[in-house]
């Protein structure tokens, strides 16, 4: 899903994941894409928000 939207550039856009995992997937991914994005966790989940 992340890397299909940053693909198509649907910015902004986004994604909530609750397990550290995925977490740290995305932003690794996201990291190398050149992406922009805030993340804030609240009750074990994490809520990515993707501006580009």
């Amino acid at each position: 899903m992340v890397k299909q939207a940053i693909a198509e550039g649907e910015f902004p856009f986004v994604v909530l994941v609750s397990d550290e995992t995925p977490n740290e997937n995305i932003r690794r991914f996201a990291s190398s894409k050149g992406c922009t994005f805030d993340v804030v966790e609240e009750d074990g989940e994490y809520k990515f928000t993707f501006t580009k």
